[in-house]
């Protein structure tokens, strides 16, 4: 009886290891980039400017874009913020004027 206890536990305590590491999931911030409206394909001419990242995410590099604002550019170069994959985006966290912000990054491509 103690030995399936132990096994319980054991497996009660790997799948709490095996569900933290998926939730510390963080984005490596490689680059950085502000567009200029001309330089933004799908809005050319926009009033709005974006940034466009370049970063590293669960083994994969991704090139991600969002509107340029203040709490998009709190994300530093060289840095890891944690993030998730959310469809067709990365969902990255930082803290702007020390609230903490989620920001939704537009994934662009993906290299393996």
């Amino acid at each position: 009886m103690r030995k399936i206890i132990a096994r319980i536990m054991l497996t009660l305590a790997m799948l709490a290891v095996v569900t933290l590491a998926q939730d510390s999931a963080t984005f490596h911030v490689k680059s950085v980039h502000k567009e200029t409206p001309d330089e933004h394909g799908r809005d050319k001419g926009s009033l709005f400017s974006y940034l466009k990242m370049i970063g590293t995410f669960n083994g994969k590099t991704y090139t991600v874009e969002a509107m340029d604002a203040g709490w998009t550019k709190s994300l530093e170069v060289g840095k890891d913020y944690p993030a998730t994959l959310k469809k067709g985006a990365i969902v990255t966290e930082s803290t702007y004027k020390g609230k903490m912000e989620k920001i939704r990054w537009t994934i662009l491509t993906v290299e393996e």
